[in-house]
Parts: C-alpha cells; sequence; structure tokens
C-alpha cells in the first residue's frame, strides 16, 4: 500500500558520536539495543555520502575563519582549529540529524497491524520507498544549501526504509568578523530563503521561526519528498489530510503537545515498571503466584493506549503517525 504520510524529523547534537548507528562499517560491528535492526540485511543499507568530519568542517568554516583571523589583531582571539572550538563548547549543537521517511511498517504487512515479521521487506513497496529515499537523498543539497552533510545514509535493515543525514547548519552574516555562524534555526531561515520559499515575519522584522518550521520543513521539504516519490516511480502520492503540515500559531502548538509530553512522562515510569519486572524475573525463581502478580503488572501498562493518545495528539500537529519501541523490551513476549 502507498504511504499516506511523510515524516521529517531532527536533532541537534554537540559530538558526532550518534553516527556509529548509522555508518555501515560500525552498524556492521556494533550490539544494538535496537531489537528491529535484522543484521543480515545491513549490508544491504545504502551510503549516499561519508565524508570525515573535519574536513566538513574546513569545507564550512576554513575560509571564514581566514578573515577572521586576518582581520583580527589580537592573537589570542585568532581561531585555530573551528571545529575544536566549538565541540570542546557542550553548550554548542554545531551538528544537526535528520530523519526522512514515507509512511509507516503497518503499510507493508498482510493487515494493517504491526508484526515485525510479517512487514515485505522484498516487496513493491518497500522498493519504492528505497528508490524515492535514493532520489530524496542525493538532492539534499540543493534543498538544504545552508546544511553540509557529511553523512547521507538509507538503513533498510529496519521495520521502514528511512534515511539518516548528519550535517553542519550554518548561516552567513557579514556584518559579523567572522561572517559564518553556527544556529540551526538560523541556517533553516536561510535556506528557506535560499530556495525561495517565503517566510512570514515577527512585529520586528525578524523572519518567524516558526513559520519557518510550518512552510519550510514541515511545507517545502516534505512536498520534496513527495515529488521523489511521484517521480521514481511514476505514481501520484496522496498525503492524507492529518499527515498534511499545519500552520499552528505558537499557542496552538503549545497546547497540541502538551499531550505528547505528558505521555513522553507516563512512558518513562511504565518503561521504568518493565525494567524492574525484567529485573524481577532474572532474579528470582518465582511461584506460580508470584508469576501471576508479575503477569499482572505487565498487563496493566496500556502500551497500545498510549500509542493511540500519542497519535492522537500527533494528528493535531501534523507529525503523521508515531511507532513506539521501548529500547531492547518486548512487550508482548514478556506478557507470553
Amino acid at each position: 500500500m502507498k504511504p499516506t504520510s511523510v515524516s521529517v524529523n531532527k536533532k541537534s547534537y554537540n559530538n558526532s558520536s550518534t553516527l556509529r548507528h548509522s555508518r555501515l562499517e560500525t552498524r556492521l560491528t556494533d550490539d544494538h539495543s535496537n531489537t528491529n535492526i535484522i543484521s543480515e540485511r545491513t549490508s544491504s543499507n545504502i551510503e549516499l555520502r561519508d565524508v570525515n568530519v573535519r574536513d566538513a568542517f574546513q569545507h564550512v568554516y576554513g575560509e571564514s575563519v581566514k578573515r577572521f583571523n586576518a582581520g583580527e589583531s589580537n592573537k589570542k582571539r585568532h581561531i585555530v582549529d573551528m571545529y575544536d572550538k566549538l565541540v570542546s563548547n557542550k553548550k554548542t549543537k554545531p551538528y544537526v540529524e535528520f530523519v526522512f521517511k514515507y509512511g509507516s511498517s503497518t503499510d507493508m504487512t498482510p493487515d494493517g497491524i504491526y508484526d515485525h515479521d510479517s512487514i515485505d521487506r522484498d516487496g513493491p513497496e518497500w522498493s519504492r520507498r528505497v528508490a524515492a529515499l535514493e532520489h530524496f537523498g542525493s538532492n539534499l543539497d540543493n534543498l538544504f544549501p545552508s546544511c553540509s552533510f557529511y553523512y547521507i545514509g538509507i538503513h533498510v535493515d529496519e521495520d521502514n526504509p528511512h534515511i539518516h543525514a548528519f550535517g553542519i547548519p550554518h548561516f552567513h552574516d557579514e556584518t559579523k568578523k567572522l561572517d559564518v555562524g553556527f544556529s540551526f534555526n538560523k541556517s533553516m531561515i536561510e535556506c528557506a530563503e535560499l530556495v525561495g520559499v517565503e517566510l512570514d515575519e515577527t512585529k520586528t522584522g525578524d523572519k518567524s521561526q516558526s513559520s519557518m518550521m510550518t512552510k519550510y520543513l514541515q511545507g517545502f521539504i516534505r512536498d520534496a519528498m513527495v515529488e521523489s516519490y511521484e517521480c521514481v516511480n511514476d505514481t501520484k502520492l496522496t498525503l492524507s489530510e492529518k499527515s498534511k503540515h499545519s500552520s499552528l500559531h505558537i499557542e496552538e502548538y503549545k497546547k497540541a503537545i502538551k499531550p505528547i509530553n505528558d505521555l513522553h512522562k507516563e512512558m518513562a515510569s511504565s518503561l521504568a515498571t518493565l525494567q524492574l519486572v525484567v529485573k524481577q524475573l532474572n532474579e528470582l525463581a518465582l511461584s506460580e503466584k508470584d508469576k501471576n502478580n508479575v503477569l499482572d503488572i505487565v498487563n496493566s501498562i496500556d502500551v497500545d493506549g498510549m500509542l493511540d493518545r500519542l497519535n492522537a495528539a500527533s494528528d493535531v500537529i501534523g507529525v503523521g503517525d508515531v511507532e513506539l519501541s521501548f529500547d531492547g523490551l518486548d512487550v508482548d513476549q514478556l506478557k507470553n
């Protein structure tokens, strides 16, 4: 079944260590807590780019640093290495990771219900998504002109093909001595302007960050994903109404996101309970009565209900369905 949603997610980091999870070389050798990874398929993951991160920093900041040092008479303020300068400051987050995917894994199961083992990973829809991701991933430099990507990889060894793209977001400001700066929001605003997305302005005349999110990341970029799918597969892709990007004002967004934040707290509490159960199972020779007590605890955790509530909240802000995985814990297996 064709997907009815596309997903764009991002996270900023202070260091590039999370790349180990994505890079093929380390993914083949590392142990993973993610039980969805099928190690026999990992060698089929596709790496579109893998550049040394220091070289990527030099590409972004090198000329700007030269100009800064040439114009700075105080040699104590000279920048020796921009990579070391930014990464050594734990408050800065000079890296960003984007994850892009089409639909969900349930689109590729016989009855539309999640089952890790029944996903058709060799079927036509799986192949269509991989082809679309390759097309989209190859165009990231044009879509994000102010984010220098040093790694772009497609994972085909999990439940749904998806891209992991690691980049260095930056922006230009000729009024500053160091005329290339680091800021995710300013970088994305500059990207939007360079690709021709007209953003709203705040009362002070600055470009609106919420407008950047809705019109650029959740608008322009998601539209580009749809175009890639349609281009390589020669088929029309229609998104469901709930998956289309929203244009919520900030107060509406805060109200909509509250159920998700509340659910995160509930999930954390439930996970702690599950971990305690696992510890008890490992340490105790349980009687039949104790086993029933443990089973009652596990059954009391309404994972399906939490997922339904999370998706209901997600629908409001247009982020599509959410898939939950309890890192290394299989609730159904515990119940059995």
